[in-house]
Parts: C-alpha cells; sequence; structure tokens
C-alpha cells in the first residue's frame, strides 16, 4: 500500500504553518489561565465605592483589572465598567485615573445605565487621584513577526512556483478597480473620526502581500498560470471592513479565501466570494475552537463617525451605477426590514448588503434570482443572529455567513427566477404555462429569454428607489444608532458631551440627522478655526486594535 505523503516546498510551508498555529493555540490556552489570577479583595473594595449608584457586582478579576458588572431589577446584566490596571491590554482609553483605564459597556437602550455608569466610573476616578481625560487614546499595538515570517514562507513558494511555471500575464480589471476605490474612501472616512485604524495599516501591508502570494501560488497550481491585477486588493479590504483578526485568523481567511477562488467552482465561475469564504471559515473555527482565533468586530467602530452610513450609500453607488447588482442589495434590506430589524441603515448591514453579497461574479444572473439572493441573507441574518447569541457566542459573523450560504444556492435561485420571468412572458405572450414550460425545454433561446423579461427596468429605477428607501429608514434609524458609550470611551471627535460628562443626540445633531455632511464639515472648519471647549479631547491619532479596544463589540449585535 502506498503512502500519501506531501513532500516539496508546499508541504513544508504547510507543515511550519501548521506548527506555529499549534504553538499559538497552546499558548493562547496557558495565558487564559494565568489571566483568571487577581485580586478579589480589591475587586470588592472597588465595588463598594459604588455600591450606592446602582446594582453592581464584581464579574470578573484578571491579572490586567477587574469588569463591574451593572444589573436591572431582575437581575439582567444591563452594563459593565472595565477597570484595566496602567493601560494593560496595550492600550490606554480616553478616561484614566492614577491607576486605572477606565472603560464602560451599556446593553441596553434605557439611557440611565448609561448615566448610572458615568457616575460610577467618576466616582472610581475620584478615589483613585482623579480622571485624566484630556491625553489623547494611545496604544501599543502587538508585533507582526509570526505573520511576517508566514507570509514570507508563502511569498517564497510563489516566486519559487512563478520561476517553474514563468507565466504571468498583467489583467487590470474594471470590476476590481471601482471596489477599490469605494473600499478605499470607506477607510479614509472611517480613520478620521476612529484613528485605530491607524494601527491597523502595518498589518493590512502584511496582508496585502500575503494575499497577492496565495493568489500566485493557488493560480500557479491550478492552472499553471497567474493573473497579475487587483483583485487581492478588495478581498483584503472587504475582510478588515468587517474583522479584524491577530496573525493566526489573518493566516487561514486569506488562504481559504484565495484557495476557494482557484479551487471551488461551478460552471466555469468560482462558487463563493473569496472574502466571504475565508471569513465564513474563521468564523466557524471561532464557533467550534473558541479562544484559537482573536478578533474584533466592525460593527460598532464603523457607527462612530457621523454620516459613516450615508458614506457607504454613496460609495457603493460607484459599483451600483457601473453594475446590475441592486437587486440583491434591494431583496437583503426589504427582507431585513421585514424580519422587523431595527439595523438595516447601520453601515455594517448596509456593507454588506452593497459591496459584499453583490459581487457579480458569484450572484445569480437574472433581476429576480439576484433579488432572491438578496433575501436569503437579509432573513438569515437575524436568524443566525440569534443562533450564536444561543449557543454564547458573538453574532460577528452573522453578517457574513448567510451570504456563503446564497453564494451555494445561486444556480436553484436563478432557476426560479426563470421559472417566475417564464411566466411572466406566457401571460403577455397570452401562451399557457404548460406550452410555456414545454417550449424553455425545447428552444434555449426563450429560456435566455425569459430570464432577462424584467431587464428593460432601467438601472436608474433601482438607484432611485435605493436612495429613497435609505433616507427614509435613515430618518427613523439614525437617532437610535448614536453610540454615547463609544464616544463616551474614545472621545470622539467633534462629539459634544453634557455637563454631566455625557453624550447625548440632542446635543450632537450632526450624528443623529440624516446626511449632515454640510454641517459636519462646518464643525470641523470650527475645531480648526476656534476648538470647542466641549468637543472631545481625542483628536490625534491613535492605535488602539478594535479586539482589544471594544469590549462591547465581543457581543456586536445585529440589532
Amino acid at each position: 500500500m502506498k503512502q500519501l505523503r506531501i513532500g516539496g516546498p508546499l508541504g513544508r510551508v504547510l507543515a511550519l504553518a501548521f506548527a506555529i498555529l499549534l504553538t499559538a493555540a497552546v499558548a493562547r490556552a496557558d495565558e487564559h489561565e494565568m489571566v483568571r489570577q487577581g485580586s478579589a479583595d480589591e475587586g470588592q473594595r472597588l465595588l463598594s465605592l459604588i455600591a450606592g449608584e446602582g446594582n453592581f457586582r464584581l464579574t470578573d478579576v484578571a491579572r490586567d483589572g477587574y469588569t463591574l458588572g451593572l444589573a436591572d431589577g431582575a437581575g439582567h446584566n444591563i452594563g459593565a465598567l472595565y477597570l484595566k490596571l496602567g493601560g494593560a491590554g496595550g492600550h490606554v482609553p480616553r478616561v484614566r485615573s492614577r491607576s486605572f483605564s477606565i472603560e464602560i459597556g451599556s446593553f441596553t437602550p434605557d439611557p440611565k445605565a448609561l448615566d448610572t455608569l458615568v457616575r460610577a466610573a467618576g466616582i472610581i476616578a475620584a478615589h483613585d487621584g482623579g480622571a485624566e481625560t484630556n491625553h489623547p487614546v494611545t496604544t501599543g499595538r502587538g508585533p507582526l513577526n509570526d505573520f511576517v515570517n508566514v507570509t514570507g514562507g508563502v511569498v517564497v513558494l510563489a516566486i519559487l512556483m512563478g520561476l517553474w511555471r514563468r507565466r504571468v500575464t498583467v489583467d487590470i480589471r474594471r470590476p476590481h478597480l471601482v471596489q477599490v476605490i469605494a473600499q478605499t474612501s470607506i477607510f479614509l472616512y472611517w480613520m478620521i473620526y476612529w484613528p485605530g485604524v491607524w494601527s491597523q495599516l502595518p498589518s493590512l501591508a502584511v496582508q496585502i502581500v500575503l494575499a497577492y502570494a496565495a493568489d500566485a501560488v493557488f493560480c500557479f497550481a491550478r492552472f499553471g498560470s497567474w493573473r497579475l491585477g487587483l483583485s487581492p486588493l478588495p478581498v483584503v479590504l472587504s475582510i478588515n471592513l468587517f474583522e479584524w483578526f491577530d496573525w493566526p485568523g489573518l493566516v487561514v481567511c486569506i488562504l481559504v479565501a484565495f484557495g476557494s477562488k482557484a479551487y471551488v467552482h461551478r460552471g466555469g465561475r468560482h462558487i463563493f466570494n473569496p472574502s466571504v469564504a475565508g471569513l465564513t471559515v474563521v468564523g466557524l473555527i471561532t464557533l467550534f475552537v473558541p479562544g484559537f482565533v482573536h478578533f474584533g468586530g466592525a460593527f460598532h467602530s464603523l457607527s462612530i463617525p457621523p454620516n459613516m452610513a450615508e458614506w457607504v450609500i454613496l460609495a457603493a453607488l460607484l459599483p451600483q451605477t457601473q453594475f446590475r447588482i441592486l437587486p440583491v442589495t434591494l431583496g437583503g434590506a426589504l427582507a431585513l426590514q421585514a424580519t422587523g430589524n431595527p439595523a438595516v441603515v447601520r453601515p455594517a448591514i448596509i456593507l454588506a448588503f452593497t459591496l459584499l453579497a453583490s459581487d457579480p461574479a458569484t450572484s445569480p444572473r437574472g433581476d429576480i434570482g439576484k433579488f432572491l439572493f438578496g433575501a436569503v441573507v437579509g432573513f438569515g441574518l437575524p436568524i443566525l443572529s440569534v443562533v450564536m447569541r444561543q449557543l454564547g457566542q458573538p453574532d460577528d459573523f452573522a453578517k457574513v455567513i448567510p451570504v456563503a450560504v446564497a453564494n451555494v444556492l445561486v444556480a436553484p435561485l436563478d432557476a426560479i427566477g426563470i421559472g417566475v420571468a417564464t411566466l411572466a412572458v406566457s401571460l403577455r405572450t397570452g401562451v399557457g404555462s404548460f406550452i410555456a414550460r414545454r417550449w424553455v425545454a425545447l428552444a434555449p433561446s426563450f429560456n435566455r429569454l425569459s430570464a432577462s423579461v424584467f431587464r428593460p427596468v432601467p438601472n436608474l429605477v433601482f438607484v432611485v428607489t435605493w436612495l429613497l428607501l435609505c433616507v427614509l429608514w435613515l430618518a427613523e434609524e439614525k437617532p437610535r444608532d448614536f453610540e454615547p458609550v463609544f464616544h463616551w470611551n474614545w472621545g470622539t471627535p467633534l462629539v459634544v458631551r453634557d455637563p454631566d460628562d455625557v453624550p447625548r443626540c440632542a446635543s450632537n445633531p450632526v450624528f443623529c440627522k440624516p446626511f449632515s455632511f454640510v454641517q459636519e464639515a462646518a464643525l470641523w472648519w470650527d475645531q480648526v478655526s476656534a476648538p470647542h471647549p466641549r468637543a472631545a479631547t481625542a483628536l490625534g491619532v491613535s492605535d488602539v486594535p478594535i479586539a482589544e479596544a471594544m469590549p462591547g463589540s465581543r457581543f456586536g449585535d445585529t440589532r
């Protein structure tokens, strides 16, 4: 019997990558056990300071600080106070005292909970040397050595395979260029208000190198040639608009993305959107192997800029006006709206419907099929969110996994769309449905005609419909989407805090009214000419890694 043997450079690289990942997993397990050590007595002392402010309890004691949970009258957890010793964990948020960096997390829309948390934070700061809120947010991003080493191995393999195959062509495609322009504009607007994006730039650069190398390796192995273009860029940017991973998660995500692109095909097209494939696999890993991959969702930080939802809508118009993809977006948004979910126009949700699910290469060809494709994503998102929460896991990936499911269903969804269109043609021409079905079987040309029966509807109609829906939804949702907890923690530029130090929607109309770009620009002009004394002070560059700086994002919701 022959033994299965993996040899050559590829086998050695895979073995090295597996060994590094296994070592990281063991080290993290040890760290998880160590982090449980701490002083419960000190935690109880801190708890006694704020006992009169609300129903607080000591919920976690770790070597780097304490978590004081806030419960309502029924005992449900509605908020938390996070006290980190000396900014431990690699970052120092806006509010800090002599010993602690202080952050709050609110898990309820009740404004009284936020008021209680802010008062409690002030009390603890006052008993620990007083709060210092005028310092910029700072952080120390972890080293990228392991990630660079793995990337270097894949680059060397790509070079060796390129020297062997010697078949490289340059192929710049318009869809990839359009996607990159739209995604880059979102990153630029994002980093103005959430400077933690700056901390991601070194990692982003390494990810792009790994993406190009992985694309080359898989293409050389599968096709014997490699088309050098822009395709790796939108994949990497898309991944980072949804989740930020540590290096093991990034390696898995990127390798799976380009492996699926090269090897998982149907009818001459790859089945999965590459970034969706990578995110889905890592999401399943976090579900079945908790703690192996560390990640932080972008759901809340994307909502920090005052007009991020509007910016995403406008940026997405670039591909939406170039390609006929809006039926996917409309199907997803309308389906999610039908479920009663109040987060249809949150930036992360709009991103999922406009720049992720609507990939023309992995969605149906007909308009009806596209609409049904979007509906699968829209209905699947809240369902999967509930399932993941019931399993005790973050639901960050609930925005991505339904897209992978819809990718698998492209063929039947297109077939249903063709059937509906065929019925419409039969009704228009007076031909009975039975005869029409027979005709489809006998005449492929009629099949193509029926699949495009709604094509005469101008794409401009879809664009106008989408924009009108967004304006209506934003008018209702945007005031609810103002997140004072995160503005308090990080000192968002332009945000005004009331005399009790609580940011409120009433005091920040630019953040609570749709399409307030003009007012936003006016406030920035005021900041430059004469900074507002009550505005947030953290206008400098910050390197806060989302996975560490967003305690609430571990349970990021889709509501």
